[in-house]
């Protein structure tokens, strides 16, 4: 078999597993996409601004930048309540994102709602 014949069968499978392996970049969302998602997190945002009140008792818990929290850009700490999640406020010692790759963590809360904030004034982590 010639060399000629040879070359663009090896080379082919190389070129091929080259451009598999190299960065794969996401094209930008077009117009109407970017505005639905905009659409969402904006009802999601007046959903959290529409809960007041104070709380106490038992909530879930997550990381902004979880799969569960899709309501906001912000990465952070937040607790679900009234049917939205609200970012935790308040001096509790957490980290930045406290549960982050952590799902069905729930803690005993108390506070209070308000501006689409959750103005903690107790947060215990219970099994």
């Amino acid at each position: 078999m010639k060399i000629s014949t040879l070359l663009p069968i090896v080379l082919l499978p190389l070129a091929l597993a080259f451009t598999s392996c190299t960065k794969n970049e996401e094209a930008p969302a077009s117009d109407g996409t970017q505005n639905a998602i905009e659409d969402v997190t904006n009802a999601a945002q007046d959903a959290a601004n529409a809960v007041v009140g104070m709380f106490e008792g038992v909530h879930s818990v997550e990381c902004g930048c979880s799969d569960v929290v899709t309501t906001t850009k912000d990465c952070g700490n937040y607790v679900q309540v009234g049917g939205a999640y609200l970012e935790i406020e308040g001096d509790l010692g957490l980290g930045v994102m406290e549960w982050c790759g952590q799902h069905g963590v729930n803690a005993q809360v108390k506070g209070e709602a308000k501006d689409g904030k959750f103005m903690t004034e107790s947060l215990t982590v219970v099994p």
